[in-house]
């Protein structure tokens, strides 16, 4: 049990040749199953991860960057590697989820394109927005049913002497009934910046299947004012006739149905500072990050859980 690093409450660990354990949530036979499958298949699955518009790098060790994310999907059996759209005229055939991180720059109509296609024809895409991303993919999910605000999603943190302090850390562990989110606790915290705030368009829950992840605490809201946000001076107060009442939602997916009987899977969050290196290992993030990936990967309704070490945010 020490050896596979197996902890009080763990319900049930496979493990494979020299490949790391997996655990899982709950031992159903569909989830022992899946896991004992996986474990014995030939290899590795491929996540790639778009590059070219100014995304964060997969390899750069820096705080801003993705490599602990790299090795967190490695862990699971995913392998991440980078990809240059261009003018490729079709995906690589061994990708099983396609992962686009913030584009500072434009992303070609031909490339969005490629992406819907993509997702229609049964694929999965994971989408981390940001409030600086590039318009051309700012507007990506809508077509699926998601629609990203132009705002920025504060919170209030309360303080030991004095009133409440604004802020554009998010912390939250209010999680819908997902499978991504399943087993979270009140007790794992999620931790997000400058988050964008989400929303199920309602006209298009008949043709696709919208569901949140996770949203923020009641006191937090959408500040659209970000001009003065950003300012030389910043500061945001709420406006009930502008702003986005909370609870806001800061994680969504849509499922759309195809003829082959394959569901495409758009994946999208608001954010993208809590995946990355200098946050990534803060609380609950790993965990939600690695349950997310998964979900695209493999739409499993037993998510692998790992043991996770908190540490404070910075």
């Amino acid at each position: 049990a020490m050896q596979l690093g197996v902890a009080k409450g763990d319900k049930f660990v496979v493990s494979y040749g020299g490949d790391a354990p997996i655990k899982l949530v709950s031992a159903t036979e569909e989830a022992v199953m899946r896991v004992v499958q996986r474990s014995m298949s030939e290899g590795p699955r491929t996540v790639y991860f778009i590059s070219g518009h100014g995304e964060p790098d997969l390899q750069s060790i820096d705080p801003e960057g993705l490599e602990r994310l790299r090795a967190l999907l490695e862990r699971e059996q995913i392998l991440a590697k980078p990809l240059l759209l261009g003018r490729l005229q079709e995906l690589p055939e061994d990708a099983v989820a396609i992962a686009l991180v913030a584009p500072l720059r434009s992303v070609s109509s031909e490339e969005r394109t490629l992406l819907r296609d993509y997702v229609l024809e049964g694929g999965s895409l994971l989408l981390f927005l940001e409030p600086q991303v590039d318009a051309s993919v700012f507007s990506f999910g809508e077509e699926f049913g998601i629609q990203a605000h132009r705002a920025v999603v504060l919170d209030k943190t309360e303080r030991l002497f004095g009133s409440p302090e604004v802020g554009w850390q998010v912390t939250t562990r209010t999680y819908a009934e997902h499978l991504i989110s399943h087993g979270l606790k009140d007790t794992d915290l999620s931790v997000f910046l400058l988050g964008v705030p989400l929303e199920g368009q309602q006209a298009l829950k008949g043709r696709f299947s919208v569901r949140p992840i996770l949203t923020s605490s009641g006191s937090a809201w959408g500040e659209t004012d970000l001009e003065r946000l950003f300012g030389d001076i910043p500061s945001a107060d709420f406006d009930t006739t502008q702003d986005i009442v909370g609870p806001v939602t800061l994680g969504m997916t849509a499922e759309v149905q195809n003829e082959n009987g394959k569901p495409g899977r758009l994946v999208v969050y608001g954010d993208s500072s809590w995946i990355r290196n200098q946050n990534i290992s803060v609380y609950a993030n790993e965990e939600l990050a690695a349950r997310s990936f998964v979900w695209a990967v493999e739409a499993s309704p037993e998510v692998v859980a790992r043991p996770r070490s908190f540490r404070r945010f910075r």
